[in-house]
């Protein structure tokens, strides 16, 4: 049955900024969980620096999308390298500490274009245009409402100008707390960086359908 499980989206041996730390999303597996909960907060993780285990502080970007903080004196005592480590002990992700470096800025978006169909294959997908490709330091674009609380994400590829903020397919499981955003609304959009940091939010753009509706399929 298929489910949601934790992936590390921070790439094994990034150098982040000492103000972030690791990223992990609830990505589809046919073993996975379809808990309450968010998958991608795993309690049990822990931080590995140095001859120090610790527990991270766990930070929700976006349903299914947490950030695991390093701790402070991770930071402040001269240890470069770090790993994370699941409940058996078995490291998921790796980085190197750098130098604190710039947020990267708001999104510039051309179109947000809401698409659906119902019947044997349902979706709805939300694609997002660029006006401007997406910086090579994003991993991930989150949807959030005008007042900026978060809806859906979808991952980026450095350079993409057009990415899914929302992707529902009869066979996918979303993260618990995931709203689909529909023509007519307004929403926002910002980065998040390797390090889960966010950057500057986009002003609120009207989402439009990407066509007329479709017929249901038989």
């Amino acid at each position: 049955m298929w489910g949601l499980a934790p992936s590390v989206l921070t790439k094994s041996g990034a150098t982040i900024s000492p103000d972030g730390g690791i990223v992990v999303g609830a990505d589809d597996d046919e073993d996975g969980a379809t808990d309450p909960g968010d998958v991608a907060a795993q309690a049990g993780w822990r931080v590995k620096y140095g001859s120090r285990v610790a527990s991270p502080t766990l930070v929700t970007l976006a349903p299914g999308l947490v950030l695991y903080k390093l701790p402070a004196d991770a930071v402040g005592n001269g240890v470069k390298d770090g790993q994370l480590i699941d409940d058996k002990r078995k490291t998921v992700g790796s980085i190197t500490l750098g130098p604190k470096t710039a947020l990267l800025g708001a999104p510039k978006i051309k179109k947000l274009m809401h698409d659906t169909r119902q019947g044997r294959r349902p979706y709805g997908k939300l694609t997002v245009e660029l006006a401007a490709a997406a910086p090579e330091g994003a991993i991930a674009l989150v949807i959030a409402d005008a007042k900026g609380k978060p809806r859906s994400w979808g991952k980026v590829s450095g350079g993409a100008m057009s990415l899914l903020g929302y992707n529902r397919t009869r066979c996918k499981v979303l993260a618990n707390g995931t709203i689909e955003s529909k023509p007519g609304e307004r929403v926002t959009a910002y980065w998040i960086d390797a390090s889960g940091r966010k950057s500057a939010a986009s002003g609120a753009v009207a989402i439009v359908s990407e066509r007329p509706a479709p017929a249901d399929e038989d």
